[in-house]
């Protein structure tokens, strides 16, 4: 009995939270009708109208009017509320087009004035909040992160996180002001696909690829503000609820779980001559694109040309509000696009990625100088990443990519041992002469003297490049060091083959 009547009261109390949700939904989106989207929009009159009320006035050309809101009435009607002065007038949104504009003073005001221009504003007022889709949207969202995180796919550098944290400040408060949740962030993924996309909560993902392939700060803020937009316009929500029809959410994580699984079988049985041991390999960057894919179509961010064009636009505004040159952005899709061409990656160029049709979008912002845009403080911030894609350019074969961004370390006077091992491998493996071989070889006793964080990989290295050069006594020398090394490792499998590996390698140098 007594069991009864708890399970009867759970029961109750259920009903009771439920019907108070639902009551919290009903007066949130009558309170959004009621109160309308706040502003706070200075413009002047640019040609004569009436208002509606009070329909006796008229609002002559060179009238100053700050617009306050805009509501949705009891009959359905929309209307902006302006001020002028003690006055107060209500106008119609068709009366907007007799108004400009002023530039907005900060960057609250910029996204007010680049929402204004938008539908949605509209689009919220009629259909509300929908506090329940967000919610939803937000709880997948987590899940997506949680993937990254279990499969070590968040490329760790608390340094560079802080510096694009306080370049999403400077573009947007990182909060909507009008009510609606989120709040914006940046991650930064292992993946050297140059690419970039926003998810509904406000988590921008950047890959490591798109980092490598931009050379300025400039470049960076464009392809941020750009992702910042398809946040505050809603862009996301606007797509799911457009959509004819959604899978639950358990059943797609279920076959997504799956899919994973299959990647991460490839990764696991994946071998590669050149490996090293903690770097990243081609199939784990398979793992993170299928991440990315998933996201990108469940999640409302695979957006039509219209919300593409509507984000460029938005991010131009605010390169102009930040005194940053407009082209910034085309020249970060022309770099892109190079990339996509150079590499035969032609993800980006698809129309199914977050940069589709680049070479209509950069004709329509304007072909900007890609040299302009070069800044080596940039390739400073931006050293670790560049570093470690040269690892993956190199697995995937691009050597010329790879020994690029070693460069780019070097030259900027922030080189580690793994940029020039890696530059090493890549000249010694295209090396026709023996004053290339040589050349690989000053790079790798670079690697050895800089002390930075020592690679006992450099001295197996060391020893091949010996060998290509005749001089087997060294090559033994540097084969003895590398086994040393190796017999001070845990145990592994792949420790137990390079050991194996190295043993067979001291003899046969012996007998060249």
């Amino acid at each position: 009995m007594n069991i009864l009547f708890f399970e009867k009261l759970i029961s109750i109390s259920h009903m009771k939270k439920i019907f108070f949700l639902l009551c919290l939904l009903t007066t949130c989106t009558s309170l959004l009708k009621s109160q309308g989207i706040p502003y706070s929009l200075s413009c002047k009159v640019v040609k004569s109208f009436h208002p509606v009320l009070p329909s006796e006035k008229t609002l002559d050309i060179g009238r100053s009017l700050i617009i306050k809101k805009l509501v949705l009435d009891e009959w359905g009607e929309l209307f902006y509320y302006v001020e002028s002065g003690n006055e107060s007038f209500k106008i119609s949104l068709r009366n907007l087009d007799n108004v400009s504009l002023d530039l907005p003073s900060s960057n609250v005001y910029l996204w007010q004035y680049i929402k204004i221009k938008s539908d949605l504003d509209v689009n919220l007022l009629k259909k509300g909040f929908q506090f329940d889709l967000r919610k939803d949207l937000d709880n997948e969202t987590n899940d997506i992160i949680q993937n990254y995180n279990k499969y070590n796919l968040i490329f760790k550098d608390e340094f560079l996180v802080d510096y694009l944290q306080s370049l999403l400040y400077r573009i947007h408060l990182i909060t909507h002001d009008d009510g609606r949740p989120g709040s914006l962030s940046i991650k930064v993924l292992i993946d050297n696909e140059p690419n970039a996309f926003c998810l509904p909560n406000g988590a921008i993902f950047i890959n490591t690829g798109l980092l490598s392939t931009i050379r300025s700060e400039e470049e960076l803020i464009a392809v941020i503000a750009h992702e910042v937009a398809h946040f505050e316009l809603d862009h996301h929500v606007m797509n799911v609820n457009s959509a004819v029809q959604r899978q639950k959410r358990s059943e797609f994580w279920a076959g997504f779980a799956t899919t994973l699984a299959a990647a991460a079988d490839v990764y696991v049985s994946s071998n590669n001559e050149y490996y090293i041991p903690g770097i990243i390999t081609m199939a784990t960057a398979t793992i993170s694109s299928e991440i990315a894919a998933s996201a990108i179509d469940r999640l409302g961010a695979k957006y039509s040309n219209n919300q593409e064009t509507e984000a460029d636009d938005a991010a131009i505004l605010v390169l102009k509000f930040l005194n940053i040159d407009p082209k910034a952005m085309s020249s970060a899709l022309s770099r892109t696009n190079n990339y996509s061409i150079s590499t035969n990656k032609f993800y980006s160029q698809s129309g199914t990625g977050s940069f589709p049709i680049l070479e209509k979008r950069i004709e329509k912002i304007g072909i900007g100088d890609p040299e302009k845009f070069k800044n080596v403080k940039f390739d400073r911030i931006v050293s670790f990443v560049n570093s470690y894609n040269s690892q993956l350019e190199f697995e995937q074969g691009n050597i010329e990519t790879a020994k690029e961004l070693c460069d780019r370390n070097i030259l900027a006077g922030v080189p580690t041992e793994m940029d020039y091992l890696i530059k090493s491998m890549a000249i010694r493996l295209v090396a026709n002469t023996q004053e290339e071989i040589t050349e690989a070889l000053n790079l790798l006793i670079k690697a050895e003297t800089l002390n930075i964080t020592p690679l006992n990989y450099v001295n197996k290295q060391e020893g091949i490049t010996l060998l290509r050069l005749n001089r087997n006594k060294e090559a033994v020398d540097a084969f003895n060091q590398y086994l040393n090394g190796l017999l001070q490792e845990e145990p592994s499998e792949y420790i137990q083959d390079e050991v194996l590996w190295t043993r067979k390698m001291i003899a046969k140098a012996l007998v060249l």
